[in-house]
């Protein structure tokens, strides 16, 4: 049912290494979009009975509403090639973000929001959880050896994740486990469920790294853990609220194995495999509602945690229960740093395009003052924020990103003068403010060639025009180039449209 990505976009990506079979890439927002575009398409399903959804939002970060859903669920759009991700919102479903990674056809499954009984029966049988995190007795043993002889005690900042194409992407532990939880168990399960899965899911990872001769440390299948591109807004939350967050036994993580469900009891792990018994997983009863094994039953029932969500057990709670005389701690923050340039005009790389003496402000209090080369920083705790830039003369603009530990994460952005009517240049280009907004006129006698194209590079307008009147009631707020061009002639000039 879901599409699974297997190619890497080199606009979001950047290669640091290429060794054998495998290339290492790491994945993060780019600082700016590319002026080359590509046209995204899919379609968005139910996950109870796969019907089309009609009237789906489809957003890009930093560049708003692109397209609804048609009555068949498709959407199709053009965008940079280096957008990071598409989000998709509509009343009564949970939102949900596709994570590009290098793919541009999609087939995104969204969760209703409040499922009925009835919805609740087709998303089990849809959404069959056959996913547990592999182990056989002889890695089993491997693993506790190295665990007891490691003691990690901390949450990875970043993991390296082997996709099925061999790439390898290093990313935020946090931003892998937002693939994790929405791959292991539904999004409309009760969100103690969902936060209990998350931290069993860092846990494990943070102890399982497998494939060090490929160059990485986990994969996205089930040997060890699953992983789909596909994120939702609740199984996101109980990351974000739980992020750094571990299960750890006598002061070290855990090895925290997990499955679908049990017949009412979880196993001793030398029950199901050669080797000493492990202190913490232990045999217990689990209220799960199954009477057979599904997978190792080793450690924490899936289902289980899902029934004792709905008897309003707390995700610690769950947790303690199903790996016996563990605590659960949150390993001290790492911070992550937010930085961008402040500029103006259509290309922030030339510096004389950058705006120093701008005032930045993160929406969490602090404030700085853009420097040389118009750069700001801020090193803050893993979080969304959104920073917000202003300088007199100039209009306020604001972005919001999502900071995560040990990265740096890029949010330029773009000041537009304040510039009136009197202030433009006299030249061809007729340009209405408001109240008058709603068209501008070419004034030129001969027949020219006219394209117009947002700072993105994202055309408008392109076609040949002569003392033509052009209805821009639907353009956003901001900077447009124009170039008119015949033979002999070149003009450029900028088009202003205000709020």
């Amino acid at each position: 049912m879901y599409f699974r990505a297997t190619f890497i976009a080199l606009g979001v990506f950047t290669f640091v290494s290429l060794h054998s079979q495998t290339k290492t890439v790491y994945y993060n927002q780019s600082p700016e979009y590319s002026s080359i575009h590509r046209i995204y398409e899919g379609v968005v399903i139910r996950v109870t009975d796969s019907i089309p959804v009609p009237g789906v939002e489809i957003s890009v970060d930093r560049l708003g509403t692109e397209v609804y859903t048609n009555s068949a669920g498709y959407f199709k759009f053009e965008a940079p090639e280096n957008i990071s991700a598409i989000n998709l919102k509509k009343e009564g479903f949970i939102g949900a973000r596709e994570v590009i990674l290098g793919n541009n056809k999609f087939e995104i499954a969204m969760f209703p929001e409040n499922p009925t009984k009835t919805e609740e029966q087709l998303i089990q049988k849809s959404y069959v959880l056959t996913s547990f995190n592999d182990l056989s007795g002889e890695s089993l043993k491997a693993n506790e050896s190295r665990l007891k002889s490691m003691l990690k005690t901390e949450v990875p900042a970043v993991i390296r994740v082997l996709m099925p194409d061999n790439t390898v992407v290093v990313m935020s532990t946090d931003e892998y486990l937002k693939g994790v939880v929405p791959a292991e168990v539904p999004a409309s399960w009760d969100m103690d469920a969902l936060k209990a899965q998350a931290v069993a899911a860092r846990s494990y990872a943070s102890v399982n790294f497998k494939h060090n001769s490929q160059g990485a440390d986990v994969c996205t299948s089930t040997h060890c853990q699953a992983w789909k591109s596909t994120q939702n807004e609740r199984t996101t939350q109980a990351v974000n609220e739980t992020s750094n967050f571990s299960v750890k036994y006598q002061g070290a993580i855990i090895n925290a194995l997990f499955f679908s469900h049990c017949n009412g009891t979880t196993r001793n792990n030398e029950s199901v495999w050669a080797g000493t018994p492990v202190p913490y997983l232990r045999s217990v009863s689990c209220p799960c509602g199954f009477t057979a094994h599904n997978a190792h039953g080793v450690g924490m029932c899936q289902y289980g945690t899902q029934a004792m969500a709905l008897k309003d057990s707390t995700w610690e709670s769950i947790l303690k229960w199903y790996y016996t005389g563990t605590t659960v701690d949150k390993t001290q923050l790492v911070y992550g740093t937010l930085k961008g340039a402040i500029y103006q005009g259509s290309d922030n790389t030339n510096l004389s395009n950058r705006i120093t003496g701008a005032t930045v402000t993160l929406n969490n209090g602090l404030e700085v003052t853009s420097a040389n080369e118009g750069l700001y920083s801020f090193d803050i705790v893993p979080g969304q924020y959104t920073v917000t830039a202003s300088k007199p003369g100039y209009r306020s603009a604001a972005v919001t990103r999502d900071i995560t530990a040990g990265n740096t994460i890029w949010g330029s952005i773009e000041l537009t003068p304040n510039v009136g009517i009197s202030d433009l240049p006299s030249q061809n280009v007729i340009i209405y403010p408001n109240p008058a907004r709603d068209h501008f006129n070419i004034n030129i006698s001969e027949e020219a060639n006219v394209t117009i194209t947002n700072l993105t590079g994202q055309i408008k307008y392109n076609g040949k025009i002569r003392n033509k009147k052009l209805d821009i009631s639907q353009w956003q707020p901001g900077i447009y180039i124009i170039k008119i061009t015949d033979s002999g002639y070149s003009f450029t000039d900028r088009l202003i449209v205000t709020e």
